[in-house]
């Protein structure tokens, strides 16, 4: 586990090559951080990434923000094509970004996954 800091994880994607830019969104429920959307050259598919602190008490409940969570049990990264998560999209570009992020996200500790289903 790891701690979710949504700005810093922002601009460390935006400086990856690739990457056109990254924009911060709302959280999806009272389990989630903000998301993080990712534009990527030449792509038309975009990259979604969001953790998760628990999947027994919400942010509130750890008495944690949207923004930043203390030991954040997983984090999701998809494409967004189909309710299987991970990576479905067949653009190089895509592809390329999302195995960055992915490798970024697991040396910094966190347990990456395709889809909260799989732990919901």
């Amino acid at each position: 586990m790891a701690d979710w800091k949504t700005e810093e994880f922002k601009a460390a994607i935006e400086a990856m090559p690739l990457v056109c830019k990254a924009e911060v969104g709302g959280s999806g429920g009272d389990f989630d951080t903000n998301n993080i959307t990712v534009s990527v050259e030449g792509a038309y598919h975009r990259l979604f990434i969001r953790g998760f602190g628990s999947t027994e008490k919400s942010i509130e409940e750890l008495g944690a923000t949207h923004d930043f969570v203390p030991s954040c049990e997983f984090v999701e990264l998809n494409c967004g094509l189909d309710s299987r998560g991970g990576l479905r999209s067949d653009q190089l570009n895509v592809g390329l970004v999302y195995a960055r992020i992915n490798s970024y996200l697991r040396k910094r500790g966190f347990n990456v996954i395709g889809h909260y289903k799989q732990v919901f």
